[in-house]
């Protein structure tokens, strides 16, 4: 205190802070600090701000919704009275919110063969590509134990492309995990509910060709694919840093360079081993590949009829009943034929031989209402070889020709036996599949005569008409009378 009054005395008399330094003995930098600070010990006020009177909403906002954002609050003071600016709300938000929490992470790893992580990066990058532009993305496939890496850059990242990518990192690494765990890609992943995952059946299927497990990541929660996001942001920060490719062969050459001289032959920050040295023991652990590539068939629409089948090659796919008249996806994988409908796999068959067969599920009927007399395709077709085991040429050539109506003649057909007999009409139908005709007119001509069934079948003419025992004369004269033309 003594010593500021002092400062404060001898500055009033004039003289400069260099001078009363000199004097008292201290830095002109404390002479110049304490002439501008007040008496020690006195009470300093602070300046009231227009923010104090709705400080507490703003805490009270704040602790209700943590993620409000200041432009939003600002919005709601403002609306209030508030007259300041918007800089003061943002510092305000920033104290009154502190540090953000951050959850803690347990680090997974994984032994060697059990688990790879794939994704697929986006750059900045435009490449040519067969006489287009196109953006350049990439693929990347990192083995959980040895973090050995395999990237690929592409134009495209449809599900062809996808399994072709897959199919190349099993080759280089020489193997297949037991999982591979994968983002919520759509040509992977259709949908991923809390307790369900739906994965695309191509997808499944390609996985039981190559013999893996496949895992969804949780949405939004990037750590549990933290491997795949670090290959992800190293080939960003590493690989692409510096470049500017033109076309899609020279960003696929560099990323073959950049593989073999820098990512696998680093050592790694997590593991402090070679990946490609880790890789030789990881192999061991992998499993075999597989003897042939996965056949890939596209998902093509089909309308379900309304008797719940699915045509596909001539031949007829049931479903559930209650699809049908809905539209539906179908797919061969090997050698049987997917139905799904907007991601669940509504039936699976074997793929039929010939034309005109129906493929059935016992389930697929449960819960339905059948008529005493169905008119459906499917049911016409089991009653008509209940009925003639032995015409299933007749069915097939029915259905191939007359398509929707075939149902209605084959219903016809098993009419006649109420008149004819079961074994004429057979007879009948044996000779209308020969001349080529399927239809109920045929077989009507095969059938015997009326009132005779024993004559067999075979085209019959109509019997003649008999003559009447005597017949009028009429008169000749009518002829004679002259022609007369009525003028106009």
């Amino acid at each position: 205190m003594q010593q500021w009054s002092q400062i404060q005395v001898l500055g009033e008399r004039g003289m400069t802070d260099a001078a009363i330094a000199r004097q008292l003995g201290i830095d002109r930098e404390t002479v110049a600090k304490w002439q501008r600070r007040p008496p020690p010990g006195s009470i300093v006020r602070s300046r009231s701000s227009k923010l104090d009177a709705y400080r507490p909403y703003l805490v009270q906002r704040l602790a209700d919704f943590p993620d409000l954002s200041a432009r939003v609050l600002f919005r709601e003071i403002v609306a209030q009275g508030y007259e300041g600016g918007y800089e003061r709300i943002k510092i305000a938000c920033r104290s009154l919110r502190g540090e953000p929490s951050v959850e803690a992470v347990a680090r997974f790893e994984t032994g060697a063969g059990e688990q790879a992580q794939a994704d697929w990066l986006e750059t900045k990058h435009h490449v040519e590509h067969e006489a287009g532009r196109h953006r350049l993305n990439g693929f990347i496939y990192v083995l959980g134990h040895s973090r050995w890496s395999f990237l690929e850059f592409t134009v495209s990242e449809s599900q062809q492309m996808l399994f072709n990518c897959f199919e190349r990192a099993f080759r280089e690494a020489g193997g297949v995990p037991a999982a591979i765990l994968v983002d919520n890609m759509k040509a992977a992943v259709l949908d991923h509910r809390r307790d369900e995952i739906v994965f695309h059946p191509a997808f499944l299927a390609f996985a039981e060709h190559w013999g893996f497990e496949p895992i969804a990541a949780q949405p939004g929660r990037g750590q549990t694919k933290g491997k795949a996001e670090a290959g992800v942001k190293y080939v960003k920060r590493n690989c692409l840093a510096g470049q500017r490719p033109t076309t899609l062969e020279t960003a696929q050459r560099h990323g073959r360079w950049w593989l073999n001289e820098v990512c696998n032959v680093r050592v790694h920050e997590t593991t402090h081993q070679r990946p490609v040295d880790r890789l030789l023991e990881e192999r061991e652990h992998l499993r075999p590949l597989a003897a042939s590539e996965f056949s890939y068939r596209p998902q093509l629409g089909r309308r379900v009829y309304l008797d719940f089948t699915v045509r596909w090659k001539d031949n007829f796919y049931e479903v559930p009943y209650q699809d049908a008249g809905r539209r539906v996806l179908c797919q061969e994988v090997r050698d049987q034929l997917s139905i799904t409908l907007a991601g669940p796999e509504l039936a699976r068959h074997d793929l039929l031989e010939g034309v005109g067969r129906t493929a059935h599920l016992p389930e697929h009927k449960e819960g339905l209402y059948r008529p005493s007399y169905p008119s459906h395709l499917p049911y016409q077709r089991e009653a008509f070889l209940k009925l003639f085991p032995d015409q299933e040429r007749f069915v097939e050539g029915c259905v191939k020709r007359l398509r929707g109506n075939s149902a209605y003649h084959l219903h016809k057909v098993r009419e006649l036996v109420a008149e004819w007999g079961r074994d004429n009409v057979d007879l009948a139908v044996e000779q209308a599949v020969l001349m080529g005709a399927f239809h109920i007119r045929a077989v009507r001509q095969s059938l015997p005569p009326a009132g005779n069934p024993a004559a067999g079948p075979g085209r019959h003419p109509a019997p003649a008409r008999a003559l009447p025992a005597e017949v009028e004369q009429r008169s000749l004269k009518v002829y004679s009378r002259p022609c007369r033309l009525s003028r106009p």
